[in-house]
């Protein structure tokens, strides 16, 4: 099955209004995935329930979580700290400076730009 037909299947998926929703277009797109591709049909039915967490969150929290683009961004600080030292002395050395990294970036999701706030949970 052609790659742009299975995303948009699953963004299909993904940005259904609710969980009922998901789950339906989920079951449908299983049925025309097991015509085409039996074996990422039924990789996707044993995985895409446990995606659908994300129905768990208040609306305005889902864009955010449907994807990894905040750990993709912090991967990418990690890469581009280390390819500038390039040499550590030690591993204990590369491995306080990814922690430093973590713990800058932790306390800025903490006070800075906040987009997931627990007065939206409610």
């Amino acid at each position: 099955m052609a790659r742009q037909k299975v995303k948009a299947l699953r963004d299909d998926i993904y940005q259904a209004p609710h969980l009922d929703r998901a789950k339906e277009r989920l079951r449908r797109a299983m049925e025309q995935l097991a015509d085409c591709d039996p074996a990422l049909s039924k990789f996707r039915e044993e995985t895409c329930e446990e995606t659908l967490s994300l129905y768990h969150f208040p609306l305005h929290h889902r864009r955010h979580r449907r994807t990894t683009n905040s750990l993709e961004r912090l991967n990418e600080e990690v890469c581009r700290r280390t390819h500038v030292i390039r040499i550590f002395p030690n591993r204990d050395s590369c491995l306080r400076m990814v922690a430093s990294l973590c713990m800058e970036k932790s306390e800025e999701w903490e006070t800075g730009l906040r987009y997931l706030t627990i007065e939206k949970l409610g």
